[in-house]
């Protein structure tokens, strides 16, 4: 797709140098951290903006809703479910990544204001310098930005210690649809942009809770089946973790192909625990290693830490080194993710799964599907319609599939329930017709109004053609 002229005129005489409809800059801002392979999306955007200050993003957004053009807002891009890539060829890229980068650190709150287009791994660093942390991490935890990573959700390692998102982020300040900023306070509100995915506004910084800076230790064992493991994980949390995560044996292969480890290819349960003074370590091991026998698991030895923590934080990032995985997340209770997980491994042999325990009842999987290598278009098509499928099964097991609740199922509700929705459409109301930025993504377009089995018939026909 092209720009009317008009329109191209509007965004290049205020954007100047900073704007972009050369086909090379479009091209490159086309995917996000994978080469999307779904059938019925245009990935390439119109046009390409590097905003520099709230001033131009405010002008971005009354341009483009004068114009009636998509606006899609863009940090790092590393989360691999479509959010910042275009939908049908249309849209202009808002690279925010240019504007100028501000923290205030409030001791006596404990709390920390940044911009949103902050890495957490860099304001992180400058929190513990300064005695204090954030209280949980998304697991792109190097290269993710926090207007991304809430716009995504918010979830992470740490939620199950400190309660989900909204409980911990004090206020949004945003640049709503129609061009004005806000603050964002009630917690209701807040909870609204938690995967709203930019549409009720660009998100131009975060204040979140934070707490005392204390190192995390790792506990590790392994399980020999999906079920054992997470039959377990409730025997765990009277142990008060700060986090608890699961890898299954091919996610374990990794470990071992990358470091020459010598694990056994189980599944492995990684217990992350705030210590605060070294006089805690050991008791604490102790108690963790009898709950380990007491559920059947086995202890890992401790010198192979230091290499799962070096490559827990990089799952995701390990796709910008190749194209041959896709990404899906699905939030599904701990109780019904046995069957799940085994019925993705049944499928797909060399399937990868790390799943995050976000709270006592709920597990977030992600689920890493392997690409082979030099597909033909229509092979590519019916990988991905396989995925599409596989995802969609979440559903029968009370799964939430949160990748395909942006493109295709219309799922908004089954993520986060059909009170929530409701909500989220009212809010949308409140912009009358300047409902421009990323539209397509969250609510249904006109594909995915049909019912599922035959939305699913004609991926699947597609893939043939």
């Amino acid at each position: 797709m092209t720009l009317p002229k008009n329109v191209r005129a509007q965004f290049l005489r205020n954007f100047k140098e900073n704007f972009s409809d050369e086909l090379i800059p479009r091209l490159l801002y086309s995917k996000d951290i994978v080469d999307y392979k779904f059938p019925f999306i245009g990935t390439v955007p119109e046009g390409v903006i590097t905003v520099n200050s709230e001033e131009d993003i405010i002008k971005a957004i009354r341009i483009a809703s004068n114009t009636k053009t998509i606006l899609i807002p863009r940090g790092n891009a590393t989360a691999p479910f479509g959010g910042t890539i275009a939908h049908n060829n249309k849209g202009i890229i808002l690279d925010l990544r240019g504007m100028k980068k501000e923290i205030d650190i409030d001791m006596f709150e404990n709390a920390v204001i940044c911009s949103a287009n902050m890495r957490i791994a860099e304001v992180e660093k400058i929190l513990n310098e300064n005695g204090v942390a954030l209280r949980f991490y998304p697991l792109i935890f190097y290269s993710a930005t926090f207007g991304g990573w809430i716009a995504t959700g918010g979830w992470g390692l740490g939620t199950l210690a400190y309660g989900p998102p909204e409980e911990n982020i004090l206020n949004l300040e945003v640049i709503t649809p129609d061009g004005n900023k806000k603050i964002i306070e009630d917690k209701e509100e807040i909870k609204l942009f938690l995967g709203s995915n930019g549409i009720l506004g660009i998100i131009t910084k975060v204040k979140f809770s934070l707490r005392f800076h204390s190192k995390l230790e790792y506990y590790i064992a392994s399980y020999d089946s999906a079920n054992e493991l997470l039959k377990a994980v409730k025997r765990f949390f009277d142990l008060k973790p700060f986090s608890i995560q699961m890898f299954n044996p091919k996610q374990v292969q990794i470990f071992n192909k990358t470091f020459s480890y010598n694990l056994p290819e189980r599944y492995l349960l990684i217990l992350l625990k705030e210590v605060h003074y070294e006089e805690e370590k050991e008791p604490f091991f102790e108690r963790f290693l009898n709950k380990v026998k007491e559920t059947r698991g086995q202890i890992i030895n401790k010198h192979y830490y230091s290499n799962i923590e070096k490559t827990q934080w990089k799952t995701m990032e390990t796709a910008k080194i190749t194209n041959r995985f896709s990404f899906s997340l699905v939030n599904i209770p701990i109780l019904e993710a046995a069957k799940y997980i085994n019925y993705l491994q049944k499928s797909i042999k060399e399937i990868r799964i790390i799943g995050t325990i976000v709270s006592k009842t709920q597990i977030l999987l992600l689920i890493v599907f392997p690409f082979k290598d030099h597909l033909t278009k229509s092979q590519q098509r019916k990988s991905s319609s396989k995925q599409f499928r596989m995802i969609q099964r979440s559903l029968k097991y009370k799964g939430s599939p949160y990748s395909t609740g942006l493109w295709f199922a219309g799922t908004y509700k089954k993520i986060y329930n059909e009170k929530q929705q409701i909500k989220l459409q009212k809010y949308v109301k409140k912009f009358e017709n300047r409902k421009n930025i990323n539209l397509g993504k969250v609510f249904s377009t006109s594909i995915k109004k049909l019912p599922i089995r035959l939305r699913t018939l004609l991926m699947i026909i597609t893939s043939i053609i």
